[in-house]
């Protein structure tokens, strides 16, 4: 089995504050994650309300050639709902630490055992296809994970989901912790980090070296409070860096984080990575001397039009002359030397009082010196 991605937008990305998509939404989310190449998809939360539950029905119905999941408590209630509603494919979850075991689930480790032997052989029992999650998984004993994992394993689980649920955890120990795991348990395993500390993305990638089958992103990277691994962080990763062939076209990915930034409403940030209005923007004199010599891979990570972005040359404090030629060249301005000298001056005299000096700014001192 090859990599694969695993999305997470339209259940786990619903979760940060204040999203909730509809139905139609949801299904045009589905429309270009597939376009792009995605076909496994979390669609919602089998239990949340009635309202997600005819969402659910109704994506599995539009989306026969999409492997369409669902999320659900390990509990019969939860299973049969999904069943119900169309789903054949689950994800089921339980708690694992010593902490949400105490306080949250109010059982001990012997009753948990008999739970998953009990749900996934009723899963199977329908023919659903199960990946097996244990929540809090990074903040839980290895032994007992090992435990859980291998009775979800021999009662059938087809996958076995490892969550870093607060992002507590570090690259090292995700790392670690896949590669004691997957000596002891033989179903593929995928990866679902939280990115509270901000790594994510590099927890992601640990998981990928350690050897799980399985990575699972949002959109932007958006989810409950500092939201999930990025998906454009790390397709663009993987594939550029990496060299690791997911069957994604990076081309799509600047149109459909617009999209999910756009019914979400949650503005991407200018910086950032990927899809950030500022990654491929250069101020500086001496770098745009070298991008506007073609010397582009100086200055950025890989060529922009690998995900159908541009180049984009700013205005500042920072500026050169090679900033003015750009101007000029794109406009098909021309101006002498001396010129440009006074242009430049201006840019950076204004600089200091007025931020971000655009183009028309720019055309603006040019024509009020000639």
């Amino acid at each position: 089995m090859g990599l694969q991605i695993y999305d997470n937008t339209l259940r786990d990305g619903e979760q940060a504050i204040g999203v909730a998509y509809s139905s139609t939404e949801k299904k045009e989310i589905i429309k270009k994650l597939t376009r792009i190449g995605i076909k496994n998809i979390e669609a919602g939360f089998i239990a949340v309300s009635y309202d997600e539950q005819l969402a659910i029905r109704d994506i599995v119905t539009k989306f026969p050639d999409v492997n369409i999941f669902c999320l659900a408590r390990m509990c019969k209630q939860d299973i049969d709902l999904a069943y119900n509603n169309g789903v054949r494919n689950i994800t089921i979850f339980t708690c694992a630490s010593d902490e949400l075991l105490k306080y949250k689930l109010k059982k001990d480790e012997s009753q948990l055992l008999e739970d998953i032997k009990t749900c996934i052989s009723y899963c199977k029992s329908k023919n659903m296809f199960v990946r097996f999650s244990c929540e809090d998984a990074t903040r839980s004993s290895v032994e007992r994970l090992k435990k859980l994992y291998k009775c979800a394993q021999d009662y059938g689980a087809d996958f076995a989901s490892v969550p870093d649920t607060s992002g507590v955890a570090t690259p090292e120990r995700i790392y670690k912790l896949i590669t004691k795991l997957k000596k002891e348990v033989n179903i593929p395993f995928s990866i679902h980090c939280h990115n509270d500390l901000g790594l994510a993305t590099a927890n992601s990638i640990a998981a990928v070296l350690a050897g799980v089958e399985e990575v699972q992103t949002t959109i932007n990277g958006i989810g409950e409070r500092a939201g999930n691994t990025s998906f454009e962080e790390f397709v663009s990763i993987m594939q550029l860096i990496y060299g690791i062939n997911l069957g994604v076209n990076l081309k799509g990915i600047v149109g459909l984080s617009e999209y999910v930034s756009k019914i979400s409403n949650i503005p991407i940030p200018v910086n950032k990575p990927i899809i950030g209005k500022h990654v491929f923007s250069h101020e500086s004199g001496l770098h745009v001397k070298i991008v506007n010599q073609g010397n582009t891979h100086c200055y950025e990570p890989f060529d922009p039009r690998e995900i159908n972005r541009t180049h984009n040359i700013s205005f500042g404090k920072h500026s050169g002359i090679a900033n003015i030629n750009f101007l000029c060249d794109k406009y098909d301005i021309k101006i002498d030397d001396e010129s440009k000298r006074k242009v430049l001056f201006e840019i950076k005299n204004n600089h200091i009082y007025q931020k971000g000096i655009s183009d028309i700014d720019v055309l603006s001192i040019i024509k009020h010196l000639q």
